[in-house]
């Protein structure tokens, strides 16, 4: 099973592919347009806050139960 901290790490390794290729114009990505991509980037920063905060809700429940 994949763990919270694995999507996580997969979210900023993705944001962070985006922001270099952006950053040095990376041809591979001419097909999508500069403003797509980084809607896309905040996007997944946005979802990685959210499983954060799952996260967090989740070890607050752990405790509680404990």
């Amino acid at each position: 099973m994949i763990s919270f901290s694995e999507i996580t790490l997969g979210i900023v390794n993705i944001s962070d592919f985006i922001a270099k290729a952006i950053a040095k114009g990376n041809p591979n990505i001419r097909f999508f347009l500069l403003s797509d991509l980084q809607s896309l980037s905040d996007r997944l920063l946005i979802f990685q806050r959210d499983i954060e905060r799952l996260i967090e809700y989740n070890y607050d429940l752990k405790m509680i139960e404990d």
